[in-house]
């Protein structure tokens, strides 16, 4: 079997490299870059990535020992069909260190046909960091791009034509508006002038989007040794996606034809007022998994079709999603809701896509306040009591953050420092200084973990205490059942 490379594969690569791209992890991955690659193959776009890791860990080396080759293979059920299809993606064409190549990575900046810029830095990568403009290169994803489009300017002196279109697909409200509002930030900060300032405002695009679509990751290993064997390839990249997608993007309508998704029979909407399809997928579709993490780690589940098809916890969720969430939101058609629900209860139950939820847990704490928070506190605004099941869900992240369940380590996967704060608090139960009820209301109250002092919010530190109770006996459970 031959290793994936393009010495065993036929690619011209007669394309222009169109888009900067920040992140390389699997979503993008079967998002974007399947998304270019079909533009390239049908509506004659033509166009490379620049892949750039944003962050100092890791260097793609698998992907760069493939040379940015690797397959999408999309799995499930489009109008009751089933289908298996995989793609190669061979749009990658440079993967770039800024950490190790910041030379090579400001110099991409010249490139004039580069127009597109891409990112998914996960919630917590489009943050304001106060940074030396010096560094080479700064911290932050914002700080890198407030020193690409400097270089950018500077090079072609401040040309309208060589502004950008930047597409964030980090799952925060207006992620266009917030980075653009950092970069500000930034520009003032470094005093980059007035002339970069009319620039960056007047000829480059930051965009609002949403981003709609299952990725597990890669293959399990039969799977995989069974695409493999078909293709005769070694592929260490290759990367499973659901067939429904959707991206939606606010801006101009000339991003349509710079960005021609549609024509490559792409699902994308461009919109002046993505709003109400941002908060039916952040809400029921990222706030399901979000809160099915916890609880179902804390249960012994493994995947989200695992979860999903279990009696109790599949009704748990739907519940979750039909009485708590859907009953949260305002000033959305009812019947939209609850179709939209159906479709994602069919997608959680897709066979062919074994979403593993250690995967999901990523970040979870600052999912949950973009996710979930605003379910349980909508709700309580409509309904005047607290979500049972949102809360208990809540309860099972604080409990899943502890670290160790029944004796065995839990995948925490976050901010060092934040799972350190959480941590300090159980321990401080553990040993007998507090009581649960206190670690509810000092861990609510901390606003390095949530942004506020949630206990603003009435009764949920009693509430969430209580459902810790719960789960510290053992009998999440059969709260859980209560609650199916």
């Amino acid at each position: 079997m031959n290793k994936l490379s393009r010495k065993t594969i036929s690619d011209p690569k007669v394309r222009k490299l169109k888009v900067l791209q920040f992140g390389g992890g699997n979503f993008l991955r079967a998002f974007v870059d399947w998304m270019v690659q079909r533009m390239n193959d049908i509506c004659d776009y033509q166009g490379g990535i620049i892949l750039v890791k944003p962050t100092e860990g890791g260097n793609y080396d698998e992907l760069i020992g493939q040379d940015g080759l690797y397959h999408v293979v999309t799995s499930g059920f489009v109008k009751g069909q089933e289908i298996e299809h995989i793609e190669l993606i061979s749009c990658i064409d440079r993967i770039i260190h800024p950490y190790e190549q910041f030379v090579d990575f400001l110099d991409t900046a010249k490139r004039e046909e580069l127009h597109v810029i891409v990112s998914n830095t996960t919630e917590s990568g489009i943050v304001y960091q106060k940074e030396n403009k010096s560094a080479s290169p700064p911290n932050s994803f914002p700080g890198k791009l407030c020193r690409w489009l400097k270089e950018r300017f500077d090079h072609f002196e401040g040309d309208p034509s060589c502004g950008c279109i930047i597409l964030p697909c980090e799952l925060i409200e207006a992620n266009g508006d917030t980075l653009k509002n950092i970069l500000m930030q930034i520009v003032q900060d470094w005093d980059y002038g007035d002339g970069f300032v009319s620039w960056l405002e007047e000829h480059n695009v930051f965009c609002n989007t949403l981003v709609d679509r299952i990725v597990p990751g890669k293959p399990d290993a039969e799977k995989l040794s069974q695409y493999q064997k078909e293709l005769d390839l070694e592929d260490k990249q290759m990367v499973v996606g659901e067939p429904y997608h959707l991206f939606v993007i606010e801006g101009p309508a000339r991003i349509e034809q710079e960005f021609p998704l549609q024509k490559a029979g792409i699902q994308a909407i461009y919109t002046d007022d993505l709003s109400t399809y941002r908060l039916q997928k952040v809400r029921l579709l990222n706030g399901a998994h979000t809160s099915m993490v916890p609880v179902g780690l804390l249960t012994g589940m493994t995947s989200v079709g695992e979860f999903i098809n279990d009696p109790v916890l599949g009704a748990f969720l739907e519940k979750t999603m039909r009485q708590e969430i859907i009953l949260s939101i305002k000033d959305v058609d009812k019947e939209q809701l609850e179709n939209y629900t159906n479709d994602i209860l069919d997608r959680f139950r897709n066979p062919f896509v074994q979403h593993q939820l250690k995967s999901i847990a990523l970040n979870s704490l600052s999912k949950f306040v973009v996710r979930v928070l605003p379910s349980i506190e909508g709700y309580l605004e409509l309904h005047g009591k607290l979500p049972e099941r949102l809360v208990v869900a809540f309860a099972a992240l604080i409990r899943f953050y502890q670290g160790e369940w029944r004796e065995k380590a839990l995948p925490v996967q976050d901010d060092h420092d934040l799972i350190e704060i959480i941590q300090n608090r159980w321990k401080e139960y553990l040993d007998g200084t507090n009581t649960l009820v206190q670690l509810s209301e000092n861990l609510l109250s901390d606003k390095r973990l949530w942004g506020r002092n949630l206990n603003e919010i009435p009764k949920l530190k009693i509430h969430l205490a209580g459902a810790l109770q719960i789960i510290e006996r053992g009998d999440l459970e059969d709260e859980i059942r209560r609650l199916s």
